[in-house]
């Protein structure tokens, strides 16, 4: 995947920073090079003219043999900050450099020397430091003032970053996990606000995955924002959670203000740029989100959730051929999340080839197998494809299941049913699905579903879409 992608307009460099290497092969220098890094690579994406890749890409290479420009190329930085600790007379001894990957070449390099009695005050100390002298390298003389945010206990650190890879997995134990390392962060640190973060994310995984009622969750989330926002009014992460949270309600003059809040903070944060393309979806403007999907697939290439944004930012703006090849690349690239095959088919049937839709759906219904909202997709694929029997049979499934108390929602009775022209109960589970706020609503409003044109003068359907108040496009 050696591919470099093109810097953003406003981006002076995109940089990767690499765990610190221990000399010593000691445990504590490996953690304490764990922890500078982390918090260099949290300063950097403070700074907007910056993009800086996520440590969840760069991080798994720190042992990889690469030469720094291979390293580079594989995560499209154009500069790599590397750093090494060792033993000093007195303590610690720990080296820095910054590396142009067009070139090869060293452009700056540093050492340092501390006593080490306090790690964490080492951290912060050569954090601040080394990021304003970076960004003295890159952008010239011009300082920023850098915001501190994060914990005081590098274990508390680790355990939310451990999570979050977990949760990655998307498989009930990974979640399981992930709330088991969120949760033994807080008890590490409870002044660790983004410990509250991870739990509120996972709170919505098990929102999304139909494991608990969405309203006790919705609260739950509400509850773990709002002490992450008493610990830090500015932590960028919460407002950014909060913003989606808003734009899923239909809130969204409070969607917009958060987003437009947590770019202006932390615009280096891939969890940030995700949150200004759900409200951008929301709102219409199409190009507006593509150019926030872009950034955040580029600061955290290794997140398979970002080129499923970008996919789905690239079909909402039209470009269809675009999200195909994005589509597939990752679908080859996360082969095991059948999420990634869900948008291949996705595309696929945007385009009209139903039959190749079809293939990629089953792929993820082999890793997901009985999930309602994949046979939902499967019945309206083979209507697309001219199997009008098959589609009503999985219908009645489908109905079959929720009558039976399982977790079948409306949006996939409506997806059948307007798949199979179905205009009056499609319209049920329309109206169904505004009542509970389902923001699936909004996203195929915008994009918009095959099937919606049959309603078009719907009474029922106009004032369904007068009710969501939605933003000017």
């Amino acid at each position: 995947s050696g591919q470099a992608w093109p810097l953003a307009d406003d981006s002076l460099a995109t940089v990767a920073v690499l765990p610190c290497v221990s000399y010593a092969n000691l445990t504590e220098h490996r953690e304490l090079g764990d922890s500078l890094a982390a918090e260099l690579i949290h300063r950097l994406g403070r700074l907007r003219a910056l993009t800086v890749i996520a440590r969840s890409s760069s991080f798994p290479l720190r042992d990889a043999p690469l030469t720094a420009r291979e390293i580079g190329e594989r995560l499209g930085a154009t500069h790599l900050v590397s750093c090494s600790i060792r033993r000093a007379p007195d303590g610690l001894r720990i080296g820095a450099e910054l590396v142009d990957i067009a070139s090869g070449a060293q452009r700056w390099s540093a050492e340092y020397d501390r006593s080490g009695d306090d790690p964490m005050q080492v951290v912060d100390e050569l954090a601040v430091g080394l990021s304003e002298r970076l960004l003295e390298q890159l952008a010239g003389p011009e300082r920023a003032q850098l915001i501190r945010h994060g914990s005081r206990s590098p274990e508390a650190v680790r355990a939310v970053a451990q999570a979050r890879e977990l949760a990655r997995e998307q498989t009930p134990e990974a979640v399981k996990s992930a709330r088991e390392a969120a949760t033994a962060a807080l008890r590490l640190d409870p002044d660790y606000a983004d410990a509250y973060v991870a739990l509120a994310e996972l709170d919505l995984t098990d929102a999304r995955t139909g494991g608990r009622a969405s309203e006790i969750v919705r609260a739950e989330v509400q509850a773990r924002l709002q002490s992450a926002l008493e610990i830090d009014p500015e932590f960028a992460p919460a407002l950014a959670l909060r913003s989606r949270l808003q734009c899923e309600a239909w809130e969204w003059t409070g969607c917009g203000r958060d987003s437009a809040r947590a770019l202006e903070l932390e615009p280096g944060s891939a969890r940030v740029q995700a949150a200004a393309v759900a409200f951008h979806l929301a709102a219409g403007s199409r190009g507006r989100a593509v150019d926030h999907a872009t950034r955040a697939l580029r600061i955290d290439p290794e997140s398979a959730a970002n080129w499923r944004l970008l996919a789905l930012a690239y079909l909402h703006a039209g470009r269809t051929e675009d999200a195909l090849a994005l589509a597939q690349r990752a679908a080859l690239r996360f082969p095991e999340l059948w999420a990634m095959h869900d948008t291949h088919a996705l595309v696929l049937q945007q385009l009209g080839r139903c039959g190749a839709a079809l293939a990629a759906l089953q792929r993820a219904l082999a890793l997901a197998p009985g999930d309602p909202g994949l046979q939902a997709r499967e019945a309206a694929l083979q209507a697309c494809d001219g199997r009008r029997e098959r589609a009503v049979a999985l219908l009645r499934e489908l109905e079959l299941r929720r009558a039976a108390g399982e977790p079948v929602g409306d949006h996939a009775l409506a997806l059948c049913h307007l798949a199979l022209a179905q205009a009056a109960q499609a319209l049920d589970a329309l109206e169904a699905m505004q009542a509970a706020r389902d923001p699936q609503l909004v996203e195929w409003i915008r994009r918009p579903l095959a099937g919606l044109e049959l309603l078009a003068d719907e009474p029922r359907w106009t004032g369904l879409i007068a009710a969501l108040n939605l933003p000017a496009d």
